[in-house]
């Protein structure tokens, strides 16, 4: 399981601690934000470029979709067809 994954030359990331939480940091290992894989809410920690702001954002919903929602909707269709 990889718990290390590279958004660009400038940032990666890593999965936390608490479960469901995912560290971004720049080259400098500073913490840039926090993102939560439940919800796929961004806390940002530090100021950096409106661009690659908008282009972390992209990718941690890309590669981490929130399965919450997904789940309880087809399950709820599933209830109905039933």
């Amino acid at each position: 399981m990889h718990n290390h994954w590279v958004i660009n030359a400038n940032y990666h990331c890593l999965r936390g601690k608490l479960g469901g939480q995912i560290l971004v940091m720049n080259t400098g290992a500073y913490v840039i934000a926090h993102f939560n894989e439940h919800t796929s809410a961004v806390v940002w920690q530090r100021v950096i470029p409106a661009t690659d702001r908008k282009s972390i954002e992209d990718w941690l919903v890309r590669h981490f979709p929130a399965n919450g929602t997904a789940t309880k909707q087809s399950r709820q269709s599933t209830a109905a067809s039933a």
